[in-house]
């Protein structure tokens, strides 16, 4: 391949001249066209720089699709199966937090389950809704207990670790997602490079659509994805966005 990338996400990227998080944003938004709220755009942001910050953003962004539909600002009741949006949903999490509402409940763009998991967020609702920490407890907590579990299904296990049958399911319909992903990303990449001159295209690598099948095929064979280490200079770019919104979200 013209570049060496595990993550139909960063060929994009590398293949665009753009960051990864823009790849990501994008994507998900026209796979979804008028599914995010003008509320949720700095979830979605925040998603993006979470899931770029790891050696394999296309199983988050392809979790994230098949749990959510890229909506942030929802909890859905499984009794009834009841879903709350936008304010609605902040409205829920108030009344979680007080000790006034059903516990069983699936929480914010990756549907963690209130019950199971809320230790792994202090027991705060608010906290649990933000993507980045849901991301962070799949990988540093959640994604431990399932790789143990399952092993390299782990993406089964983690809609289903004591259902065998619903975990290959689940799998099956995440896979479903890449193909999805793989469609967006070519129709970003053409798009991106039909507003640019010739000079910029000559800089970039070619693109082959076989290829990023290729890499597609690979990324369903990674392990659980893992934190990658980012210069400084990346940090100082994308962190300060991260930290003072979730700052200000926390202490209302």
């Amino acid at each position: 391949m013209s570049s060496v990338t595990l993550s139909v996400i960063l060929y994009a990227a590398i293949h665009s001249g753009q960051s990864c998080e823009k790849v990501f944003e994008e994507t998900a938004r026209t796979a979804n066209p008028g599914t995010v709220l003008k509320a949720e755009e700095p979830y979605l942001q925040e998603l993006a720089i979470a899931a770029c910050q790891t050696n394999n953003p296309d199983i988050i962004w392809q979790i994230v699709q098949q749990e959510s539909n890229f909506r942030f600002l929802i909890v859905r009741q499984n009794a009834g199966k009841r879903v709350y949006r936008g304010e609605e949903a902040l409205q829920y999490l108030d009344r979680l937090a007080k000790g006034e509402a059903d516990t069983n409940v699936d929480v914010g763009v990756m549907q963690l389950n209130w019950t199971y998991h809320r230790a792994g967020f202090n027991n705060s609702p608010k906290q649990m809704l933000l993507p980045a920490e849901q991301v962070d407890y799949l990988l540093d907590t959640f994604g431990d207990f399932i790789v143990r579990r399952c092993s390299e299904r782990w993406i089964g296990c983690y809609h289903n670790p004591s259902n065998q049958r619903s975990a290959k399911r689940y799998e099956k319909l995440v896979q479903k997602r890449g193909k999805l992903l793989a469609a967006e990303t070519i129709d970003f990449l053409e798009e991106t490079r039909l507003s640019m001159s010739a000079e910029q295209k000559a800089d970039l690598p070619p693109i082959r659509r076989e290829e990023i099948l290729e890499v597609l095929n690979q990324t369903r064979e990674r392990p659980l994805p893992e934190k990658e280490f980012f210069s400084l200079a990346h940090f100082l770019q994308m962190g300060p966005v991260k930290i003072a919104y979730k700052q200000s979200y926390l202490s209302s």
